[in-house]
């Protein structure tokens, strides 16, 4: 009979297993990760402007149409289309042959009268002494005097002809009345201008200051009107809204602007009033028929609470902020936003003064997140910002 072997383990093998397997454990642990550094700033309540945003067109300080009132052909333009002139610069220069011609004929009726007075009046100096002594009739005498009195109107009529003359002469070289930019012209050399009516030739528009036309809303219109009653009420003096023009671009015009009239009565189509403004132009960038954005104060806040924009986190139309509670962790609080002033949001609900919000790493910090919070300078909420607030309100 067979009998099958018996495997075995060596004792000393076995026990280094044993020992292994019930050892413990001497593996490095991991070190605790330190807190996150971010970038914070207080919940802070100020007085700030409400602003309120309206689609303007530009248009010249100054318009001036020019017009041919000389009869003939355009014989010459003196000056660059588009370009600036100044007043007095010499335009437009029309055909000039028949207004002199014109001008001739009337100095030489001018000259034909003033002899034809000449000698009524010497006729009426002859017989004067004659009539006085019974030796002419006094009928003679007294025609006499009335052909001069006749010559004598006769030669002031002759005179006015001869002015009359003298401007359409004038009107035969166009000059500059405004310094501006000058357009294209609707005639040009060659063209047959002035037959019966004024012919427009072309426009002038001075540019600097440039002018603005734009409606505001009734209710922004009230608002505005209340607050000046209230300035006036306190005895203070009224307040003039500064203007800010903006681009299609989204650039600002450097140049803040301010009103300068508005329209007598209220749109009832549309429920606006037209508003004009002024802006300085130096440049020459703004040019006339732009549309622009008009940027204007029409109200303030007073005590409101107020966050860096950069602060505010937008997910699908709702907005929040990562706040900093007293023991330096993190709470996600979904907040409403309002209008907005420069970099800063107007915040409605959500937050009180003095809290601490995240405004550098909000991309790294969650609910529950231990922070290390390092306050934030003001430089990088200091520059206006052309963009809306949250509820798109400005």
């Amino acid at each position: 009979m067979h009998t099958r072997p018996h495997l075995c383990v060596p004792w000393p093998g076995a026990a280094v297993a044993l020992l292994l397997f019930v050892a413990p454990s001497f593996a490095p642990t991991a070190r605790a990760q330190p807190p996150l550094e971010v970038m914070v700033k207080e919940v802070r309540q100020q007085t700030v402007p409400i602003f309120r945003e309206f689609v303007g067109q530009t248009k010249g300080s100054k318009i001036v149409v020019i017009r041919a009132k000389a009869e003939g052909y355009l014989e010459e333009m003196h000056f660059t289309e588009g370009e600036e002139v100044k007043k007095g610069q010499l335009l437009y220069s029309i055909e000039s042959k028949s207004s002199s011609a014109k001008l001739e004929q009337s100095k030489a009726d001018l000259a034909e009268a003033v002899a034809r007075h000449v000698d009524e009046v010497q006729n009426v100096r002859r017989l004067k002494p004659l009539a006085d002594e019974n030796a002419v009739p006094l009928r003679d005498y007294e025609s006499a005097v009335a052909k001069e009195k006749a010559s004598a109107a006769t030669v002031a009529a002759r005179r006015a002809a001869v002015k009359q003359a003298e401007v359409e002469l004038g009107y035969t070289k166009i000059h500059a009345p405004i310094d501006g930019f000058i357009g294209f012209s609707e005639s040009k050399v060659g063209d047959l201008v002035g037959m019966g009516q004024s012919t427009q030739l072309n426009t002038l528009s001075t540019i600097d200051p440039i002018l603005v036309r734009f409606p505001i809303t009734e209710k922004d219109y009230l608002t505005i009107v209340k607050r000046t009653k209230e300035r006036k009420a306190a005895g203070r003096p009224p307040e003039v809204p500064e203007l800010q023009l903006i681009f299609a671009d989204g650039s600002v015009h450097p140049q803040p602007g301010k009103p300068t009239l508005s329209d007598y009565m209220m749109d009832p189509k549309t429920g606006s009033i037209q508003v004009e403004g002024s802006f300085p132009n130096p440049e020459k960038v703004v040019l006339p028929g732009q549309y622009a954005k008009i940027r204007i104060a029409v109200d303030r806040r007073e005590g409101a609470l107020v966050v860096p924009q950069r602060a505010i986190q937008e997910l699908q139309g709702t907005y929040s902020v990562a706040v900093v509670g007293p023991d330096n962790k993190i709470e996600m609080r979904q907040v409403k936003g309002g209008a907005r002033f420069q970099n800063l949001w107007i915040v409605e609900a959500g937050l009180k003064a003095g809290e601490r919000i995240v405004v550098e790493g909000l991309q790294k910090v969650q609910d529950g997140t231990v922070v290390d919070p390092r306050p934030a300078t003001d430089a990088a909420d200091a520059t206006p910002a052309p963009t809306p607030g949250p509820s798109g309100e400005r």
